[in-house]
C-alpha cells in the first residue's frame, strides 16, 4: 500500500463524503451488531461463549465448565475440514492443438497460481475463513497489487475479519457495490507502512469532539484477530468500483488512495 497520487486528486470522493458513506454503511448493520458480538463470543469459546449461548442470566460460569471447550473443539474440527487448500486444476487451452504444448501451458498456470497462494499464505488464511463462515456466513479478501523485488507485479490476498467490515447492499447477485472496514491499527505500524506521514501519525490526535464520527470501532474494549490488544489509531478502509481509500479520522489524514 503506497500513496500513488497527491491527496488533492485522490478520487472524486471528498473526505466528508467518505466518512458519511462509511457511517451510513455501519448504521445499515446496526440491527446485527449485537449479533456480531454474540457470534464472536461463541467463536472465541470460553465462559463468554457459554453465556452467549445460554443467556446473560446464567450465573457462576467459570473456565472449568467443559461445555465451552467442547464447543470450541467442535468448531475447530469443523474448521479443519473446511480449510484445506483446494487442489488447483487448469484446463489446457482449447486453441492449442499440440496436446503436449497445451498441457505445459496448463501446468504453468497451475504453478503460477500455487505460488500466489503460497506468497499470501493461503493455507494459514483458510482456517480463519472456515471458522468465520460458520459464524458470520461470509468473509472478505482484499486483493492488493504487489511487486516482487525484481519489479514483477502480482496479486496478493489480504484477509479481513467480518467483525470489522460493513458491506453495502448485497443485491440479487450477492455482490455488494462497496465495503467499509473499520479497524484499530497501532500508530507505529501505520507509520511504518506510510513513512511519509509518520510524524503526523505518531503525534497527538485531534482535540476531543472534532472527530464527528465519535469512533466507529464496534467494541473499543476488544481487539480484532489481527490486533488482539485493540490499541492504536482508528483506520477506515473504503472500497468501491472507483478505488480504495484509507483514512485516519483522528488525524484527518487520507494516507492512501488507489484507483481500481
Amino acid at each position: 500500500m503506497s500513496v500513488t497520487a497527491p491527496i488533492a486528486s485522490q478520487g472524486d470522493l471528498s473526505r466528508a463524503d467518505l466518512v458519511e458513506r462509511v457511517v451510513e454503511l455501519r448504521n445499515q448493520h446496526s440491527a446485527t451488531l449485537p449479533e456480531r458480538t454474540r457470534i464472536r463470543a461463541v467463536l472465541d469459546g470460553g465462559p463468554d461463549g457459554m453465556r452467549a449461548l445460554l443467556g446473560d442470566k446464567i450465573k457462576g460460569i467459570g473456565s472449568d465448565i467443559p461445555a465451552p471447550n467442547l464447543i470450541a473443539s467442535a468448531m475447530e474440527h469443523l474448521a479443519q475440514k473446511l480449510s484445506d487448500t483446494p487442489i488447483l486444476r487448469a484446463d489446457p487451452p482449447a486453441r492449442v492443438r499440440d496436446e503436449n504444448v497445451a498441457q505445459e501451458k496448463a501446468e504453468k498456470r497451475e504453478r503460477i497460481v500455487e505460488n500466489y497462494d503460497e506468497i499470501c499464505k493461503l493455507d494459514l488464511q483458510l482456517p480463519y475463513i472456515a471458522r468465520w463462515l460458520i459464524g458470520y456466513g461470509y468473509a472478505a479478501w482484499v486483493i492488493r497489487d504487489w511487486k516482487s523485488p525484481d519489479g514483477h507485479r502480482y496479486p496478493f490476498a489480504e484477509l479481513r475479519d467480518p467483525w470489522d467490515i460493513y458491506p453495502g447492499y448485497w443485491g440479487p447477485s450477492h455482490e455488494p457495490a462497496d465495503l467499509a472496514a473499520i479497524r484499530r491499527v497501532p500508530a507505529r505500524a501505520m507509520a511504518a507502512i506510510f513513512p511519509e506521514y509518520a510524524e503526523r501519525l505518531l503525534s497527538g490526535g485531534r482535540p476531543a469532539g472534532q472527530w464527528s464520527g465519535g469512533g466507529l470501532v464496534l467494541d473499543p474494549t476488544r481487539g480484532s484477530s489481527e490486533n488482539p490488544a485493540g490499541a492504536g489509531l482508528e483506520v477506515i478502509e473504503y472500497y468501491n468500483a472507483e478505488g480504495t481509500w484509507i483514512y485516519v479520522p483522528e488525524k484527518d489524514l487520507l494516507v492512501d488512495y488507489q484507483p481500481n
